[in-house]
């Protein structure tokens, strides 16, 4: 099993990368997929921006401007990854369970896997 680092996936790009370098061994290995890293010095992680919105959230603040800063990176990674994943869906699915108090945090990490294995099954 591969440990993919958070860093690997920070953008569409490097899902489209990732997703070929798996292809070129034969997809016959596991990963193990981590939320999205930051793009930059100074950037937020995808999973330090859910933790955030969950703490928001928890302590009754404003988390909305939080959440949708996560939904825009997963929509850049989608449009510039080239994955036909239904994103949106799932954002809205993660938006709620967010407006019910959930922990969404965890959720990076999943949606990052399901837009990787789109990317690898497409193929």
């Amino acid at each position: 099993m591969e440990i993919l680092r958070s860093e690997e996936l920070a953008c569409g790009e490097d899902f489209r990368a990732v997703a070929e370098r798996i292809l070129q061994r034969g997809k016959k290995d596991s990963f193990l997929v981590p939320a999205p890293g930051a793009r930059f010095l100074g950037d937020k992680s995808v999973e330090e921006l859910l933790s955030l919105c969950v703490f928001l959230r928890q302590n009754k603040k404003p988390w909305e401007r939080c959440f949708e800063a996560v939904a825009e990176r997963f929509r850049e990674i989608a449009h510039h990854s080239g994955t036909f994943f239904p994103v949106e869906r799932e954002l809205s699915a993660l938006k709620e369970k967010l407006h019910r108090g959930e922990d969404i945090t965890p959720y990076g990490a999943k949606l990052s896997a399901l837009i990787l294995k789109d990317l690898i099954t497409k193929q």
